[in-house]
């Protein structure tokens, strides 16, 4: 150990001692110099040579993108048809879509105010949706219906009607409509949406069950839906212009139809306005505000003006909404003015959190409906005088096998004013798809 600690001693000082005796050149400034120049020659031929390469390597990804998308035709035009093409790039992937909903139901009716008959019956119906995309602009939309009645299956038009999306906020719909109204007509009374198998008595389409108002117009509609300045909180908007009102008589209390060809200088127009308040991350729920108006000249001048309100409150399982309907019509000199108004108030409870099969898809539902009209043409008020002021409690339970697929029963008690009343029980099982 000592002997290699001497021999690492005596080989440092030898190498001082030549190091002192021999120094080592000293470069100058102009070898400095060129030796930088000699570096940043080597870097820029580097830096030329790497750009040359990324300019040849972005040309050859060119010409490949090229030469696919051209074999890529080639084959199109190989295996497609001139129709096929012309609807690929002009209508897109998603041209037709067939939706709707049926339903098949039994009635029983018990003795209707001083009505002997009874009403014993199976019901079924078929409302197909029809949908057609033009282009990313452009769809057509048509509903038609098909009920038994009797012995014959009647068949209708609920609505038809193009659609032009304008921009993200506008949408322009010609046609036959329904009546953006309120929020039942045109989104709740379908079968396998409606939470009970009846309607509210407020809007009963059938004739001599006494409905404030009709369920499509002829005409145009702009609407939309403009999303404020948090995610949830938005306001929704329709106007509309329809063909004049037209009743299907001139007396107090007929019946408002829709005018499908009815020439008349006057036209009807009205607009509706949603607006949701909170946001979706409020905590007490979703609460949903709506005012609806629906006016036209009738007849010579005469007015008729409906306006309404509806509003709809959702927290977890349970579900308020309601709607009101004024309704005001001018008459003739010497006859009393139509005035009339319905609502509804209906609450629902899903049972989803019951720890019991079958419960756990179960819905309880319970609504609270009535009109007051003057007078319903095709009955006699002295016989019936509860259907002036009618009042309808509604009960029913709602079992869900999938969200659009669901089995309904429903118990209807009217409470008129008298100590006349009437009571039916009905089912439904109604098909979305």
């Amino acid at each position: 150990m000592e002997t290699a600690k001497k021999v690492s001693s005596f080989i440092f000082l030898l190498s001082f001692f030549l190091l002192f005796l021999f120094p080592p050149p000293i470069m100058g400034q102009e070898d400095i110099q060129a030796l930088r120049d000699e570096l940043r020659k080597t870097r820029e031929e580097s830096d030329r040579r790497i750009r040359a390469l990324e300019e040849k390597l972005g040309k050859m990804e060119v010409q490949s993108a090229q030469k696919e998308k051209e074999l890529e035709e080639k084959v199109a035009r190989q295996t497609t048809s001139w129709a096929d093409q012309f609807l690929k790039t002009q209508a897109g992937d998603s041209r037709f879509v067939l939706a709707g909903y049926g339903f098949g139901g039994y009635f029983f009716s018990g003795k209707h105010g001083n009505q002997n008959e009874k009403t014993n019956s199976f019901r079924a119906g078929l409302s197909p949706l029809f949908l057609y995309r033009i282009n990313d602009w452009i769809y057509f939309e048509a509903a038609p219906e098909f009920e038994l009645k009797g012995s014959e299956t009647e068949v209708g038009l609920e609505y038809a009607k193009a659609n032009v999306f304008l921009n993200d906020y506008m949408t322009l719909g010609a046609g036959k409509y329904l009546l953006p109204f309120g929020e039942f007509i045109e989104r709740l009374h379908p079968a396998f949406i409606n939470k009970l198998v009846t309607f509210p008595l407020p809007f009963r389409e059938e004739t001599d069950e006494g409905g404030l108002l009709p369920f499509g117009q002829v005409g145009v509609q702009l609407r939309g839906a403009i999303p404020l300045d948090s995610p949830g909180r938005q306001v929704e908007y329709t106007l509309y212009a329809a063909n004049s009102p037209s009743f299907e008589s001139k007396e107090r209390g007929a019946i408002l139809e829709v005018n499908h060809s009815e020439s008349k200088s006057p036209k009807a127009f009205g607009a509706r306005i949603g607006f949701r308040p909170f946001p979706f991350d409020w905590e007490l729920g979703r609460l949903k505000l709506g005012a609806s108006t629906y006016n036209g000249i009738w007849r010579r001048g005469r007015w008729l003006n409906a306006w309404g309100l509806d509003t709809v409150y959702q927290k977890d399982l349970f579900e308020l909404r309601g709607e009101y309907i004024g309704f005001h019509r001018e008459m003739s000199s010497g006859v009393r003015t139509d005035n009339r108004n319905g609502w509804y108030l209906q609450g629902s409870y899903k049972l989803s959190e019951v720890p019991i099969r079958f419960i756990d898809r179960s819905e309880l539902v319970m609504r609270f409906s009535g009109v007051n009209s003057p007078r319903i043409p095709g009955f006699d008020d002295a016989e019936h005088p509860f259907l002036k002021r009618p009042r309808q409690i509604s009960l029913g339970w709602d079992f869900w096998l999938t969200p659009s697929v669901v089995w309904k029963m429903e118990y209807d008690r009217d409470l008129p004013r008298g100590n006349k009343s009437g009571n039916q029980f009905l089912t439904q099982f109604a098909v979305g798809f």
